[in-house]
């Protein structure tokens, strides 16, 4: 299973109250054209895998962002923070049976997003750094 999936399937579960799964997660560029808020789209920013001098060691440390989406500001807070519960600290088994083992899953940085297109959708960007096998 690949670390998306297997965060797609943890926030599944896990925020399911505020962004039901069938239709409110989305990998990035996956995104329909009129989409129900709330929704989460979360994207690889980089994954670097980890090299000895026998080669790789099945362990790779990703970036990923996910960026959360809500017609009002409080409600994507809490949406945001509802991830942010779902993920940070995580070690484990992720995404279920046969998913992928987590070691570590923390939070890097958060911020607005500056929506000049639509003034009616906020939206927050949470980067996380997490390291896993492969």
């Amino acid at each position: 299973m690949l670390i998306e999936q297997a965060i797609i399937n943890k926030l599944s579960v896990d925020i399911a109250a505020l962004a039901p799964p069938e239709k409110h997660l989305y990998y990035v560029g996956r995104v329909p054209q009129n989409v129900q808020m709330p929704y989460v789209v979360i994207q690889t920013i980089d994954d670097i895998p980890a090299q000895s001098h026998q080669g790789y060691a099945n362990l790779s440390t990703a970036r990923i962002q996910i960026n959360s989406f809500d017609d009002s500001y409080l409600d994507c807070k809490a949406l945001d923070a509802a991830i942010f519960a779902a993920l940070n600290g995580f070690t484990g088994i992720m995404g279920g049976a046969g998913g992928v083992y987590v070691g570590k899953c923390l939070k890097d940085l958060s911020a607005d997003f500056p929506n000049d297109d639509n003034p009616n959708i906020s939206g927050i960007h949470t980067d996380y750094e997490i390291q896993y096998n492969t």
